[in-house]
């Protein structure tokens, strides 16, 4: 008897089948995903600034590894972390792993807890490791934690260095600043030498210590990869072979023979960077900004510095420069009071501190050639546009722009010599002016009382306006290159001895002094050389001369030569001078150098108002590696966020520049209720929009089914 086949049941047998079939084949392919993903990785960053991608410098240093880094990471466990303390955390794990990721192999992360083992915790004190107290701010509790996160870097076995503390911050980008430029430094074999010549200013007349340049040469990134030493260009020694590179900040007093030396440095193909000043201005505490005169020269100098540099292609104002264009001023600030008695800072306008601009001045021609009428001069606009630069050329874009302090402008000289070219690297805005140093530049003058100041201040201003309204438009130089095969600014002049030379000369002129003032033939004619008392000699005749030969020998005249002094003249040393570069050479030369002293590069008036220099510091560390032709950091150093904060005081401002109160609250509100509203009214439109398309999906079903 034959059963018959129960179709239903086959098929429904057939369909579990076929489901679960697909069912493994998908967990397959899921599996076989990961397993390629975990070997392949891609991450997409879509913020404009790249805040989540390592730079081209982090990838320059790693791919340059050669042996193993292993970094030992001494981290709280993130279980014991919370809030933004976690995020950040979680973001420097994923730092680390880009590391690992990008090095071929070469780093290896090792992360230790201090809190599981008193060892680990000790080893981590010893080597430099150190905690920091962080506040955990809970929903109803506020509670502190001891949080490790620092870091030791070895790399082959035999160099190390350790960053005691990384700071919680959400952006990688905020760690990988601190971890590159380690990494960079455990990989410098030979560090360049960089000698170092800077002058203090002289005292104030209060007493104050003047200017000095110390703190930029103890950065820590600075000594990592250069070896800057002082070089006593005083004592008149030529530069040793072994410094390529030799900074001279604030010249000032330099003789004959110092100019000499850095003529011959540059000749025989060094790197020579000079930051001039025209005269410094003291800051005290109540500002007054006084003049104190600087000379390049020392008095008994028979040539001019700045004719030196002028001969190599560089040409040095005398004057310091003001820039008219106010969004290149740097910051100035005074204190004033209140309506209410509060004391604040007011910033002001203060031209003599700027900023070069990296904008192109020539697409500014038609704005810049208008008249008073608001028409434009079509043929002043043309000469403009011929002849305005960009403040940022694109071999300075990699170095940056300072602020510059009374600067002096630098520009190229209006004959080159032969064999050397030229560029100005940093310019300033056409609105520039020239001013003869004056005695006193506190724009506030003297006066006490807000009042006083104030009135100074009203003057000051229009006296500046009354300039720039009635002079031309033009820009100056603030920073030159020039390069090449340079000609000795002492070709065809008596070069300045040595301190040994000099010293060997005046020596031998002593010596032939002394003799002559002893020689007897020296003494007036009629003079008896034979004193009273004393038997005069024989009359000298043929007779009483001896026989032969020795009879027509002359007679020996002055006194006898001291047995063992038959020596000749001391022997001079003497130098190798060069007259034409045995290499090419290079000089730059920057029209301040206050933009890199100590008490600005600081921030020590920062609370006063001013001067603050914030690039400073960068400026001076791109310089070095731009020099040195290592651009591995270049990246890194100039890579700059977006401030995204929200602003709620813009636009609606009245003609004191306040906002009420109830504009801003109410920006406030809306900003608020769309960030709060618009998430749930997009999540309530899909689910209509789904809820739709099943029940149409399902009524199109049903329809089938019933035909």
């Amino acid at each position: 008897m034959i059963t018959p086949r129960n179709s239903a049941r086959d098929s429904r047998g057939g369909y579990v089948l076929g489901v679960a079939i697909q069912v493994v084949l998908v967990v397959l392919i899921l599996i076989m995903v990961v397993f390629l993903a975990s070997r392949m990785r891609m991450r997409l960053d879509l913020t404009e600034e790249k805040l989540y991608t390592l730079t081209d410098s982090t990838k320059r240093v790693l791919g340059k590894l050669d042996d193993r880094l292993l970094i030992e990471a001494y981290f709280s466990p993130d279980n014991q972390l919370s809030g933004q303390i976690a995020d950040a955390r979680r973001a420097l794990r994923n730092l680390l792993d880009e590391y690992v990721q990008n090095s071929r192999g070469r780093v290896i992360v090792q992360y230790l807890d201090p809190h599981s083992d008193e060892d680990i915790r000790q080893k981590a004190q010893r080597i430099g490791i150190k905690s920091q107290t962080m506040s955990d701010r809970g929903d109803r509790t506020l509670s502190y934690k001891e949080l490790w996160q620092g870091v030791r870097m070895r790399y082959g076995g035999k160099k190390q260095k350790t960053i005691p503390y990384l700071a919680p911050a959400i952006v990688p980008f905020a760690y990988e600043a601190a971890l590159t430029p380690a990494v960079k430094a455990l990989t410098v074999t030979e560090k360049p030498k960089i000698g170092f010549v800077s002058q203090p200013a002289p005292p104030a007349g209060g007493g104050q210590p003047g200017a000095d340049f110390r703190a930029l040469r103890e950065l820590a990134e600075i000594k990592d990869q250069y070896d800057i030493v002082a070089h006593p260009l005083s004592n008149g020694a030529l530069i040793p072979d072994d410094i390529e590179t030799l900074m001279v900040v604030r010249p000032k007093d330099l003789t004959d023979r110092q100019k000499y030396v850095l003529d011959q440095f540059l000749l025989r193909g060094g790197r020579l960077v000079v930051f001039a000043d025209v005269d410094d201005y003291s800051i005290g505490q109540q500002r007054m900004f006084n003049r104190r005169v600087m000379a390049y020269d020392a008095r008994e100098s028979k040539e001019k510095f700045l004719d030196q540099l002028l001969s190599y292609g560089v040409d040095v104002g005398t004057d310091i420069l003001l820039d008219g264009q106010q969004q290149a001023a740097e910051g100035f600030a005074i204190m004033r009071r209140t309506q209410f008695g509060i004391p604040a800072m007011e910033r002001l306008f203060y031209p003599y501190w700027f900023h070069p601009m990296p904008v192109d001045w020539a697409d500014y021609a038609d704005q810049l050639a208008k008249g008073d009428d608001g028409n434009v001069d079509e043929a002043l606009a043309d000469n403009y546009r011929e002849s305005f630069k960009p403040g940022v050329s694109e071999a300075a874009k990699v170095i940056g722009a300072p602020g510059f302090y009374w600067p002096c402008a630098v520009d190229l000289a209006e004959e080159m010599p032969a064999g050397v070219t030229g560029e100005v690297l940093l310019r300033s805005s056409p609105l520039a002016l020239e001013q003869a140093p004056p005695q006193n530049l506190n724009p506030t003058g003297r006066g006490r009382t807000p009042g006083q100041q104030q009135a100074d201040y009203f003057k000051f201003r229009q006296d500046l306006v009354a300039r720039f309204e009635s002079e031309p438009r033009k820009q100056y130089g603030l920073m030159v290159e020039v390069k090449g095969d340079f000609t000795s600014f002492w070709k065809g002049k008596k070069a300045p001895l040595s301190p040994e030379a000099q010293a060997a000369l005046d020596a031998q002129k002593k010596k032939e002094a002394e003799a002559e003032a002893e020689d007897p033939l020296n003494k007036e004619v009629g003079e008896d050389p034979v004193k009273d008392g004393e038997e005069k000699p024989a009359k000298d005749d043929d007779e009483n001369k001896p026989a032969g030969e020795d009879r027509f020998k002359p007679e020996e005249v002055g006194p006898p030569v001291a047995p063992g002094d038959e020596a000749q003249d001391a022997e001079i040393p003497t130098e190798d001078v060069l007259e034409k570069s045995a290499a090419p050479g290079r000089l730059i030369v920057i029209g301040d150098s206050d933009c890199i002293r100590d008490d600005i590069v600081s921030g020590a008036y920062a609370r006063t108002g001013g001067p603050y220099s914030r690039t400073g510091g960068r400026f001076f560390v791109n310089m070095l590696d731009w020099l040195a032709e290592d651009q591995d950091l270049f990246d890194l150093r100039n890579k700059i966020g977006v401030d995204r904060t929200l602003r709620f005081s813009g636009g609606d401002e009245d003609a004191t520049g306040a906002q009420s109160v109830d504009q801003v609250r109410s920006k406030q509100f809306w900003v608020r209720a769309l960030n709060i509203g618009i998430p749930p009214f997009l999540l309530l439109v899909f689910g209509l929009v789904v809820f739709v398309r099943r029940r149409m999906a399902k009524k199109t079903f049903i329809d089938s089914l019933g035909s």
